[in-house]
């Protein structure tokens, strides 16, 4: 990956890649993930659902693009599910 970067006027850092860096990132892109990256949990019901975990999801941003070649940030939040609880004295 290139070792260039740059920050833009909102102080975000951008990174350059070659046209090749781009090809080889467009070919990762491309190939699935294995077993090996897939956990799974239970759900409603007693289904099971696959899912990738948050760390794992870091380390292959970070493997794929860089460690400063990428950004995250949340785009939309809301709560589906809140538990109350009364204290009675």
């Amino acid at each position: 990956m290139s070792k260039f970067s740059n920050n833009d006027s909102s102080g975000k850092v951008h990174q350059d890649f070659s046209s090749e860096e781009k090809d080889a990132i467009q070919r990762c892109l491309r190939l699935n993930l294995g077993p090996e990256y897939i956990s799974y949990r239970q759900a409603a019901g007693g289904t099971r659902v696959a899912y990738i975990e948050g760390w794992r999801a870091l380390e292959i941003a970070n493997e794929t693009f860089g460690f400063s070649g990428w950004s995250s940030c949340i785009r939309d939040l809301s709560v589906d599910f809140v538990i109350i609880s009364f204290l009675i004295f």
